[in-house]
Formats: C-alpha cells, structure tokens, sequence
C-alpha cells in the first residue's frame, strides 16, 4: 500500500518502554490518537476527542469500548486459537491475527487479502499499523487500535 486515501496508515511513537503512553500519529504527521497509562488501567483516545476504549490491567485483563457498557475479558475478545494465531470478535464476525515474517496480519477467517497488518520497529521506538479501506469499511478501526495495542503492549493479555 503506498496511498491511504480511505485506508489510513498510522506510527505509535514517543514512547519508552512499551507502547502503553505514546502518540498515534497519521502519514501526514497529524496526532489522531493518545494512549496514557496510569495503572491499572490504558485510555485510548482520540486527540482532543472521544475515548476509544479503556484497559483495564488486573488478574484477567479486560476491555471497555466507548458507547458500551459491556466490559470484555480480552482474553475473550482476542482469544489465543493456537499457538500463535489469535481471533478477534467484532459484533457477529470472527477475524485472525496472524503473524507472518516481521508483520502480524489481520485476516477475515480463509480470507486471502489482509485487512491490516502491524510491524514494529523496537531500534526505532517505533509500530507502523496500515488499514485497508475495507477494514474501515467493516467498521474494524477502533477494534484493530485496541487490539494492536494490546497485542504489543508487552502485558499478559491471556
């Protein structure tokens, strides 16, 4: 992918030792999304916006999405399948996450093109997440920066 006009390319940067505070920042440089941690719990957040979710980190780590009351176990949400692949439940639909080489791939289940993908750059500080127009369409957006952050945050999930 070289152009995002409805699919949208995303680094985590600024942060230290995990990416549980950093910035979010677009191909253009624009900051679209903060995530601040003060324990035990991560906001993710649109810049001088609505809240995208809350983690909270206890015993059995557990997401709140904005605009829902449901609190989920995220070792539910984003149960572990196999060894090394994970499925995500958004609504009604099932999608995989599944790491290939030096990206993890977001996948509808036996699909053949990726929805998103997520490298991470540890020399540079840096995870690079491209979206397709697709995923968005899906409306997949929140639900692949949730799960990105926690697939990277370096806190057990399960």
């Amino acid at each position: 992918m070289t152009s995002y006009p409805q699919g949208a390319l995303y680094f985590f940067r600024d942060w230290r030792e995990t990416i549980l505070n950093c910035t979010v920042i677009d191909n253009w440089g624009n900051t679209k999304l903060e995530i601040s941690t003060a324990p035990p719990y991560t906001n993710i957040r649109y810049k001088n916006g609505p809240e995208v979710a809350t983690i909270a980190w206890h015993a059995a780590a557990a997401v709140r999405f904005r605009d829902s009351a449901i609190v989920a176990r995220v070792k539910d949400w984003l149960r572990l399948s196999n060894e090394s692949l994970r499925t995500m439940r958004v609504g009604t639909y099932d999608y995989v996450w599944i790491p290939r080489e030096t990206h993890v791939y977001l996948y509808v289940p036996d699909g053949v093109n990726w929805l998103a993908r997520v490298a991470m750059q540890p020399e540079r500080k840096e995870l690079t997440l491209e979206m397709t127009s697709e995923a968005i369409q899906r409306g997949l957006h929140d639900s692949i920066v949730v799960a990105t952050t926690l697939l990277f945050s370096g806190n057990k999930i399960d």
